[in-house]
């Protein structure tokens, strides 16, 4: 038995690591040791054996359990460069273990309440053969719509008006909706049978059998019947898999008329096709019910054949019209893309005397091209309630719109492509779990290695992020993906963060499709962000990536949890958010020292290995936020200038920030910031490091003392500049009355400055006759100074007395309003102006 043997053998080196005091190996060795014991009982038939497996596994989790206390309890001051001998390396998941993917995956067969395995899970039998099926589950629930007309269940035999017709071939506009707010289902089988009759693709056709091709696009919706039994079995593409929707036939019908109330057909051949009718009520038994919330056609699509569904945003301003043209009409004449169109929330959209309805989704059954005319054949499949539910010869409308006015009457398009298009893929089931109390956020964080042999031009990774839905009438789960180039993750060090990134801002979509371009002959890695906020405490996801031919992807498996973490749980309030680098406030946006313990082993050329950093803000989707790491010894930084900048997150983006780097062991000061100062919320912040670490929240200037905010102004009459145009002392006087000993400190800030200005503040002791006697300055802020969060003076000891403070600029007549912030370790200390007439 080879895992036996290993996890004994694992067991083994355990023990003799941890006699010689190798604590850190031996933990990680107990912990492995525990797992593959562990296995062996889950995978055991016999009792006897299980409890034997389990105890082992209990005896090394206990010996791992006493080193890391043993560890804990030897741990060094923060300070004592020893530290980083008593630590341990922690042990990660392995999220790529195929025990951690199913888990994903089978977590994700719950839906409202209702658990649909996987397709190729066996499927249950009839509990009772001999009978028409009836669902388990009972009846889909109706919509209110289907309530007014008091609709009932019955088995379509039980009609004679209605018949079987899998042998008919149905066209586009056969497909009715009537008064179900699926308009999005509607258009998509519309697409599906369009597709079908330029493509042969098969698509939405009636199958009896169990087609043993499952890939995502290669094989239609499947609707297995256990003929004359009433039972179907419809499998479709949700939360990562084919799963298995079992329903029976019995459909909704008009009490007087005998028409069906759901998705209907016109009649073919003196014949009407109930295939669609079956297809959607088993959509919308996974949906929760026919009063289905609504959807986009390629999120439908995406759930009925698998094919990658994009959303443009017609009025974004980043929509291209031209490049967007090119790319779909070239691939929907070569059967790469079907599409969709949809109209916005506003009501009174009209095109030509023809209206529309709002948020509804229409049918693209073509893409033309000719003579310098462009233009969709878009189709409308609504019938509606009104006395035309007894008219069945109705047709779907048919509409030649060109190409400019589509970009003038709808808001959105819904492109789906072909999986097949791209032959390389990739495919990572995860979860995100929210890890403190209240924190509605979770990052996933993933490597993706390339090698780009194409010859020519550029090419293409495609990157969807689904989130697995558990709830279909939810609306509060957002999701966000980012995909960046390694490279410049790392490399953003521009001193300027002044911009907002436009990328991974959150959506309540279920799907997010990330398009990154590759140069030709160019190998690396790209960062993979997959980020959620919502109330869950659980949620799985799937990414999927595509590449072409020519491109060799693959996930790095040793790249996604760095060994060393801290996590900080904090808020962002009116005191501590102090916006970009160009306000004054800068200074007090939350700041950490970090502290990168050097590597263990001194062996030569690894005593100097630096360490693998991965530092990420969340914080709520509407803020954005940034990142900065600065060389310091762990002070406070006032000012943020290109030579102390080690790295940054580069421009701020929504949500989320997030920089990966090499760092030097050594001391850093990592800054936090939103994009203005009045962007607050509650944040997290988490440190990944290859090498041990401390992390300690830097206080914030004048932390323990009192504090005095004082505005002042320098006017055309007192703005008179250094002392070298002699008329110094005019400038505006602080009188400061210390009345208890005290230690102080006054910074000088410039109130909304609208350009820069050299600032000094200089402290005297009071004169007692007049400004122009004035002494030696006790303490001064140095050299005059521009820098945008001020100047201070150093902190100094005051006696019992009065004192004058004077702010000034180098230049005479600079015209402005400034603030004295006054820290005291007293509250004895008060400010006041003395104007000219009071300073004698």
């Amino acid at each position: 038995m080879p895992l036996q043997e290993d996890a004994e053998s694992t067991y083994a080196k355990a023990v003799k690591a941890e006699f010689s005091t190798d604590f850190d190996s031996a933990f990680r060795l107990y912990i492995k040791a525990a797992e593959s014991f562990l296995h062996l009982s889950r995978s055991s038939n016999h009792e006897k054996e299980k409890t034997k497996w389990k105890t082992s596994a209990g005896k090394a989790l206990e010996r791992a359990e006493k080193i890391k206390a043993f560890v804990d309890k030897s741990k060094a001051p923060f300070n004592d460069p020893s530290l980083s001998e008593a630590r341990l390396t922690p042990v990660g998941v392995d999220h790529f273990s195929p025990q951690e993917q199913s888990y994903a995956l089978k977590k994700g067969a719950t839906i409202n309440g209702r658990s649909f395995s996987l397709w190729d899970e066996k499927s249950p039998s009839n509990p009772s053969p001999d009978a028409l099926y009836e669902d388990p589950d009972g009846e889909v629930e109706l919509s209110p719509q289907q309530h007014k007309v008091f609709a009932q269940w019955r088995r379509p035999q039980s009609v004679p008006a209605v018949s079987d017709s899998d042998g008919v071939r149905l066209h586009p506009q056969d497909i009715l909706q009537r008064i179900i707010t699926d308009c999005s289902v509607c258009a998509s089988i519309s697409v599906c049978l369009e597709h079908s009759q330029r493509f042969n693709s098969q698509f939405g056709s009636f199958s009896l059998r169990n087609d043993p091709d499952l890939r995502a696009g290669l094989a239609s919706p499947i609707l297995k019947s256990d003929r004359g039994q009433g039972r179907y079995d419809l499998r479709l593409w949700f939360n990562g898999a084919w799963r298995r929707i079992i329903i029976d036939d019995k459909l909704p019908y008009h009490p007087i008329t005998s028409a069906l109330v759901c998705m209907s057909t016109t009649p073919v051949q003196d014949r009407y096709t109930i295939w669609p009718s079956l297809l959607e009520k088993g959509y919308m038994k996974l949906m929760g019910g026919y009063d289905f919330p609504g959807s986009n056609s390629s999120i439908d699509l995406h759930v009925l054949v698998g094919w990658i569904p994009e959303h443009l945003e017609i009025k974004s301003p980043s929509f291209e019209r031209e490049t967007t043209w090119t790319r779909i009409i070239d691939a929907f004449v070569s059967g790469q893309c079907m599409l969709t169109v949809g109209t916005g929330v506003n009501p009174g959209v009209n095109w030509r005397g023809v209206s529309l309805l709002p948020s509804h989704s229409y049918a693209v059954i073509d893409v033309r091209e000719d003579n310098n005319s462009r233009g969709f054949t878009v189709l409308d499949p609504w019938i509606g309630m009104s006395d035309r539910l007894l008219d069945d010869v109705q047709t779907s409308r048919i509409l030649e719109i060109p190409w400019t006015d589509i970009l003038e009457v709808f808001d959105s398009l819904y492109v789906s492509w072909d999986p097949r298009s791209w032959p390389t893929t990739l495919t990572f089931h995860g979860t995100w779990k929210q890890s403190g109390a209240g924190d509605r956020r979770s990052i996933r964080h993933l490597r993706l290695n390339f090698d780009n042999q194409s010859n020519g031009g550029q090419n293409e990774v495609w990157v969807l992020l689904t989130r697995h839905v558990v709830d279909t009438r939810r609306t509060s789960d957002f999701i966000s993906l980012r995909v960046q180039l390694e490279d410049d993750l790392a490399g953003a060090n521009s001193g300027d963060q002044r911009e907002i990134a436009t990328k991974g801002t959150y959506t309540n979509s279920a799907h997010v499709l990330a398009r990154t371009r590759l140069s030709a002959q160019t190998s690396g890695s790209l960062s993979v962000f997959a980020a959620y906020d919502g109330q869950a405490a659980e949620v799985g996801f799937t990414l999927s990536v595509y590449a072409s031919s020519t491109t060799k992807i693959a996930w790095n498996e040793n790249a996604t949890a760095p060994p060393f973490t801290s996590k900080v749980d904090a808020s962002l309030t009116s005191k501590n958010a102090g916006g970009n680098t160009s306000h004054p406030t800068f200074m007090i946006n939350p700041q950490y020292h970090l502290r990168i313990h050097p590597p263990k082993d001194t062996t030569p050329g690894l005593a100097m290995r630096k360490a693998d950093v991965a530092l990420t803000m969340q914080i709520g989707r509407d803020v954005p936020v940034n990142i900065a790491v600065a060389w310091s010894q762990g002070s406070r930084i006032f000012e943020l200038t290109q030579k102390d900048l080690a790295a940054t997150s580069g421009a701020y983006s929504y949500g989320l920030a997030r920089l990966t780097n090499s760092l030097q062991a050594g001391d850093y000061t990592i800054i936090l910031s939103t994009f203005e100062p009045n962007q607050l919320g509650a944040f997290s912040f988490e440190v990944e490091s290859s090498l041990a670490f401390d992390l300690k929240a830097i206080p914030q200037e004048g932390a323990g003392m009192y504090a005095k905010t004082k505005p002042g102004a320098w006017t055309a009459q007192n703005a008179m500049g250094g002392p070298s145009f002699k008329h110094y002392a005019q400038n505006p006087v602080f009188e400061l009355d210390v009345q208890a000993p005290t230690e102080l400190k006054i910074r000088l800030q410039l109130l909304r400055p609208k350009a820069p200005a050299a600032l000094n503040l200089s402290l005297f002791p009071a004169s007692a006759t007049g400004t122009a006697t004035l002494g030696r300055h006790i303490t001064t802020s140095g050299a005059y100074h521009d820098s945008v969060a001020g100047v201070a003076t150093p902190q100094v000891t005051l006696g019992v007395g009065k004192y004058w403070v004077i702010p000034s600029t180098y230049s005479p007549g600079v015209i402005a309003k400034f603030q004295l912030i006054i820290y005291s370790t007293t509250a004895r200390v008060s400010v006041v102006e003395r104007t000219p007439q009071t300073r004698r």
